[in-house]
């Protein structure tokens, strides 16, 4: 199965307690983003609709100076918030933006006792998470060596996508379109690549606010 290594995307309430898995899910109940671990400890992200799979579990994580942060991990303080975002847009097909969406931010500590906050959350229309790192002791500076972030679509489906030479690229070039397996492992693609599912379903997969440089992934 190919998989789709990338920067992670996006954007808080009362508290909750309980370990794995932390489950986010849209105002219409339709979408659902669970963060969960393997029998190894692997932190993974999945991604359902209507009950049906999209995203299987994809192992997420940092590979800091200093070791790796994304396995056996410990789960902390939770807190789950309803947001209303209401904004006009001068350019598209409305004038004025109405957004609702679910979200639950969670620490999560490894065994060396390093923390790194995660924001989940779900709109009816589709899903984003990102993390924080929050200032600590021990972490007056960082250097991230690698994003270790995974993407996993279930099944075989239709990829849309736009290949790169490599990640220095105009950004300007002809979308291909093949079945997932068809895709040649280690290809750079641009964002938003699209996926085109066998049930009906389609999903893009993107990063937010990636001012100022474009958006690539390795497939």
């Amino acid at each position: 199965m190919k998989k789709f290594f990338l920067l992670p995307v996006l954007l808080l309430c009362t508290t909750i307690c309980r370990a794995f898995p932390v489950v986010v899910s849209s105002p219409d109940k339709q979408l659902k983003l669970t963060l969960n671990e393997s029998t190894d400890g692997q932190a993974l992200i999945s991604i359902d609709y209507q009950g049906k799979s999209l995203i299987g579990n994809s192992p997420n994580g940092f590979e800091f100076q200093d070791g790796y942060f994304g396995k056996h991990l410990r789960v902390g303080k939770k807190k789950a918030s309803t947001i209303v975002d209401d904004y006009d847009m001068p350019i598209g097909k409305c004038s004025h933006v109405h957004s609702k969406s679910r979200q639950i931010a969670v620490t999560l500590t490894d065994k060396n006792g390093r923390q790194v906050e995660m924001y989940l959350r779900a709109f009816n229309d589709g899903v984003a998470y990102r993390y924080v790192i929050p200032q600590q002791k021990g972490m007056d500076r960082l250097a991230i060596r690698n994003e270790k972030m995974e993407l996993n679509p279930v099944g075989n489906p239709v990829v849309k996508m736009m290949c790169l030479d490599g990640f220095q690229s105009s950004h300007e070039d002809v979308y291909t379109t093949a079945r997932m397996d068809k895709w040649e492992d280690g290809k750079v693609a641009d964002m938003p690549t699209l996926l085109c599912y066998d049930n009906g379903k389609y999903m893009a997969i993107t990063e937010a606010f990636p001012a100022p440089e474009y958006v690539t992934a390795v497939v």
